[in-house]
């Protein structure tokens, strides 16, 4: 007895996939069956409508709200929306443009310059250089490098000042050495 319930087991194992195979024939089978197989179809009396609406439409909401004086197109105001759920279409994508914190159009309170000017020097006359901290690093950089999203555009030894431009912003920031 254990002897066939092993072989079984055995031939149940190396031919599972064609096992497999056939219960999904077998369900595919089923389901054509369901498309070809007629339906009796019951035939409703087709109900014109009228132009006469009944006295409690409005308050069922059968008809639309009037609309209020200069609204739609023959007034002044704005076209309503049409009915349905077009605003996708109409409003603008919230997970493309304003998704992250910041982006868009930035305001002054939007701006992060995560960027300090530490030092100046001058190695050699006529080369200035200037000590910047980013959120990735401190480094010297001479005038016109760049670096991460931002330039070096200016420096001015006198006034203690660096003009960096941000590609990120669009505009240049004069800095000056912090303590």
């Amino acid at each position: 007895m254990n002897d066939r319930v092993r072989k079984i087991a055995k031939w149940l194992w190396f031919n599972k996939e064609r096992l497999i195979l056939v219960i999904m024939l077998v369900y595919l089978g089923m389901r054509v069956r369901q498309v070809f197989e007629k339906v009796e179809e019951t035939q409703e009396p087709l109900i014109l409508p009228s132009n006469v609406l009944p006295d409690d439409a409005q308050e069922r909401q059968i008809v639309p709200p009037d609309r209020p004086e200069g609204v739609g197109p023959g007034g002044k105001g704005p076209p309503r929306r049409p009915p349905g759920a077009y605003g996708s279409l109409i409003d603008r994508n919230p997970f493309w443009f304003h998704a992250a914190p910041g982006s868009g159009r930035p305001g002054e309170e939007g701006e992060r310059w995560d960027i300090q000017l530490l030092q100046l020097q001058e190695p050699v006359p006529g080369k200035v250089r200037a000590r910047i901290r980013t959120l990735s690093a401190t480094k010297w950089f001479d005038l016109g490098d760049s670096f991460e999203e931002y330039e070096i555009q200016d420096i001015d030894m006198a006034a203690g000042t660096c003009t960096v431009y941000s590609s990120k912003y669009k505009k240049s920031k004069v800095l000056e050495i912090s303590p």
